[in-house]
Order: structure tokens, then C-alpha cells, then sequence
């Protein structure tokens, strides 16, 4: 192994870069989100998820969930389903412990 190869591997063992590159269990796309707004897609891996979107990119690790709401809208036709999070996600200054999914009550997904 030369001495490139090395450095390389040592930073990737350092920073756990290779946790993005597992198998994906799942994954969803155009997951309309509450908190953060915006048009998401959701990739499970084994020991978390993430949310890729036009601008940004978050990682939940399943660890940090702390608690787990489903709330019917009033409008009888969406379901939001929040996730509570011991470790909030960061988006410049802004901290989102809470992060928000919005399903319509009729969406069928294939996984």
C-alpha cells in the first residue's frame, strides 16, 4: 500500500466517511418536509437516514430520535409524522429539533 493509499484510509476511518457509502435499506424521493421545507429524499441505511434536498444535506442518526408523533391535518387528506431529535439538526444558525414529514393519507409508496 503506498503511502497515499494509507493517509487516505486513515482519514476515512478519522472522519467515518464510509458510512454514506453502505447499502441503502430504503429510499423515498420528492418527500414533501415541514421542518426543514422544502422537497427531500429519504435514504435509510442500517444505522441511519438521510435527507438529501436541492441545497442540503442531513444525516439522523436513528440513535438520536427521541420520540416518534403522527398527527392527522385537519384537512383529512395529510398525515405529518415528526420526529423529535436529542441532537437538532443545524441549518446555519437555525437548530430544527424537530423535523417533519408530510404524507398524504392516500400516498403509496414501493420499497
Amino acid at each position: 500500500m503506498t503511502a497515499a493509499k494509507l493517509f487516505n484510509a486513515k482519514i476515512h476511518d478519522k472522519a467515518n466517511m464510509d458510512e454514506f457509502s453502505g447499502e441503502i435499506v430504503c429510499s423515498i424521493q420528492d418527500l414533501p418536509m415541514v421542518i426543514p421545507r422544502g422537497n427531500y429524499s429519504l435514504d435509510f441505511y442500517p444505522n441511519f437516514a438521510r435527507l438529501h434536498g436541492k441545497t442540503r444535506d442531513y444525516k439522523i442518526n436513528f440513535k438520536d430520535i427521541s420520540q416518534i408523533i403522527m398527527l392527522e391535518k385537519p384537512d383529512g387528506i395529510h398525515m405529518v409524522y415528526v420526529l423529535h431529535l436529542s441532537t437538532p439538526l443545524r441549518q446555519g444558525l437555525t437548530m430544527h429539533p424537530f423535523v417533519a414529514f408530510n404524507f398524504g393519507v392516500e400516498r403509496e409508496e414501493n420499497v
